[in-house]
């Protein structure tokens, strides 16, 4: 499931296979949930996917931010917002988890298709976003 931020001007794409929030260890709930995420995703192939320019290639070491002014993401084709985040860094910008990226060309492939989030992975990343204290609210499409 594709997840979109925007910082600014700048807008950040990714499949989020995990949750983690900041640099500590995640919490029992959270990798619990983290793992549902990976069932419902099923199996990622970026060797595939890499060559033909849809995800970056470097390897599953991208992390997903979220703005801490506007906190906004979208999940498919619906808008979300996380809220409760609270101690935020100067940057403002916290880490909610880590994925494959992808690429500009894959981006724009993905914004011409119509998608709903799938009702599973919600739940699951609802799950590892709550272990943090954080809640995903439904703001729309």
């Amino acid at each position: 499931m594709t997840l979109l931020a925007r910082h600014g001007e700048m807008v950040d794409v990714a499949v989020v296979t995990h949750v983690h929030v900041g640099n500590g260890s995640i919490p029992d709930p959270a990798a619990r949930a983290n793992r549902r995420i990976l069932e419902v995703l099923g199996p990622l192939n970026p060797g595939s996917f890499g060559p033909i320019g849809i995800l970056h290639e470097e390897g599953f070491a991208h992390e997903f931010q979220v703005s801490t002014s506007n906190p906004e993401l979208m999940i498919a084709n619906k808008r979300f917002a996380v809220e409760g985040l609270r101690n935020t860094p100067s940057s403002g910008r916290v880490t909610i988890g880590g994925g494959w990226r992808y690429t500009q060309a894959g981006a724009e492939i993905l914004s011409l298709l119509d998608l709903d989030p799938d009702p599973d992975f919600l739940s699951s990343l609802r799950d590892a976003l709550s272990a943090y204290g954080l809640t995903l609210l439904d703001v729309g499409s």
